[in-house]
């Protein structure tokens, strides 16, 4: 799977006009320093590692990068050094239009969580309005972390285009988004099995440390199925494990 794009003509809907994002993707954590800043050069050596294992892409302050604490600049600064790979930025709902044209140099897509707290029509004109950037929007669906986004808005957001990084465990959610149509990144490391089956693209956390097992794991091998499930059992603080884990994998 690779990032594709959809050539519009003037007579098709203006979703269309944007380089929608698909493939495997890692969802980083966000490494710093030991007084706390943001470090880049180690993302940078991640991110790089990640790309020569054949990874897609790299979501930056998502959950896994504890993207509720980073402060814009943060952001800025991550998606600007990402350069080897399409980003992926995490941001809130409430992203302002100055914000939008920050990350536009940098980014392909934004990355929103949205639940049953606002109507699927605010999803919609969030979306439009980042495309007036030049950016896509991917709705996130998480949830253990944010209120659950309703069956009823897969036909809805297929409609408009928008894509959905989906991270429940429920087998069930994953069908519905799917036969609706939507565009899906598989979130949760329990339904990469399910990758094959339903053309979907990969969004993982675990893949930023892990990535070899997660493409196996999505192509039907299940030995790396097993070893990603058992890493998941036995891991307590999945954030800070995977940050050790990163710092590790390049040398430091």
């Amino acid at each position: 799977m690779t990032s594709h794009a959809n050539t519009p003509s003037s007579n098709e809907s203006p979703h269309l006009a944007i380089v929608k994002l698909s493939g495997f993707g890692a969802a980083v954590p966000t490494l710093r320093d030991a007084d706390g800043v943001v470090d880049i050069r180690a993302h940078q050596h991640l991110t790089a590692l990640l790309a020569s294992q054949g990874c897609d892409i790299v979501l930056v302050s998502g959950t896994t990068g504890g993207g509720k604490h980073l402060r814009h600049e943060e952001r800025v600064q991550l998606a600007r050094s990402s350069f080897v790979l399409p980003v992926i930025v995490g941001v809130p709902r409430d992203v302002t239009d100055a914000e939008l044209e920050d990350f536009a140099p940098h980014v392909r897509a934004v990355l929103i969580a949205f639940g049953d707290d606002v109507p699927v029509e605010d999803v919609i004109s969030v979306s439009a309005r980042t495309r007036a950037h030049g950016v896509e929007m991917i709705a996130y669906h998480h949830p253990s972390h944010y209120p659950a986004m309703p069956s009823s808005w897969c036909e809805p957001l297929a409609a408009a285009g928008i894509s959905v990084k989906n991270s429940d465990t429920d087998p069930s959610r994953l069908e519905a988004m799917c036969q609706a149509g939507l565009h899906v990144f598989v979130g949760a490391t329990d339904r990469l099995a399910e990758v094959a089956r339903w053309g979907t693209g990969v969004l993982s956390g675990i893949a930023s440390t892990h990535f070899p097992d997660v493409r196996l794991a999505a192509q039907g091998d299940h030995a790396a199925l097993a070893r990603l499930q058992q890493w998941e059992r036995a891991t307590t603080d999945r954030t800070q494990t995977l940050t050790d884990e990163a710092r590790r994998l390049i040398g430091e």
